[in-house]
């Protein structure tokens, strides 16, 4: 049987300040449910008023803000690291390069430094991953472009002639290292199999625009255009004097002949006068 008597009662005092409380939200679900009619543009209205309030707790919330910097600076450090490394890299090699040597180049202690990269195999992983980013990013620019000549033309710069030094000296680094190292050969590999897809795709869409012969072989050119690359990077590495600006335009103008003006057969080069 209840007992009501212990039950408490509340107050006047409180009764009229829960009334207080709770009226704002009864007329605001009053003023959804009844002020227009069903059906029609004023129902389609009333719904488009009545959309829920939702608080943006990531702006409020400390914690996920405190998380969100915690990210950006870790982000930043492991930036940090890979730039030194790529500096040591460049300048001493893979193999002389230590992890000491990295450290004192990023201004950070070993132990720090181990949290972000466990092994310097983890640092040229990074990096290589850091590279194919970049490189989607560079030929996501190009393909825009009307002309597969002019794309092509600003891929070069960009690869043989803009990149800083340290760059350029990682590169041929790297291509030195991958003879001997079977770790290092696969990383790239799958680095430079980005970049050839990207190549035959852009070949492929410039035959289809008639800017090419349709019959080129789209893989051999594709790589042929990076031995290019890789040549003239090479050379720009151990070269003081070499300008690769200055070399540009002769080929452009062997690529554009080797794209554009049918091969001639063996017969042919014989009865060439």
């Amino acid at each position: 049987m209840r007992n009501d008597a212990a039950q408490p009662q509340p107050s006047p005092a409180e009764t009229s300040a829960e009334s207080e409380r709770r009226e704002p939200l009864a007329a605001s679900f009053a003023l959804h449910s009844s002020a227009a009619p069903q059906g029609g543009a004023a129902q389609d209205s009333a719904a488009a008023e009545t959309v829920p309030f939702k608080a943006d707790l990531s702006k409020s919330d400390p914690a996920k803000s405190d998380l969100a910097k915690h990210d950006h600076a870790k982000a930043d450090r492991r930036v940090a690291i890979l730039d030194a490394a790529e500096r040591c890299f460049a300048r001493s090699g893979f193999h002389q390069a230590s992890m000491q040597e990295i450290c004192a180049e990023a201004g950070m202690s070993p132990g720090n430094l181990y949290r972000y990269f466990p092994s310097k195999d983890a640092i040229i992983a990074g990096i290589a991953d850091r590279d194919r980013a970049k490189v989607i990013e560079a030929f996501a620019v190009v393909t825009r472009s009307d002309s597969f000549f002019d794309g092509l033309a600003e891929l070069a710069r960009e690869h043989i002639v803009r990149r800083s030094d340290h760059e350029i000296g990682l590169c041929t680094e790297v291509m030195a290292e991958r003879r001997r190292n079977p770790r290092i050969a696969e990383i790239f590999r799958e680095v430079e199999k980005d970049v050839k897809a990207v190549l035959v795709a852009m070949l492929k869409r410039a035959a289809a625009r008639a800017e090419i012969r349709p019959e080129v072989d789209f893989d051999a050119a594709a790589t042929v255009l990076m031995a290019l690359a890789d040549g003239l990077s090479w050379r720009r590495a151990s070269d003081r004097d070499f300008e690769a600006e200055k070399v540009l335009p002769l080929m452009f103008q062997m690529v554009h002949c080797m794209l554009t003006q049918p091969a001639k057969s063996p017969a042919q080069e014989e009865i060439a006068p």
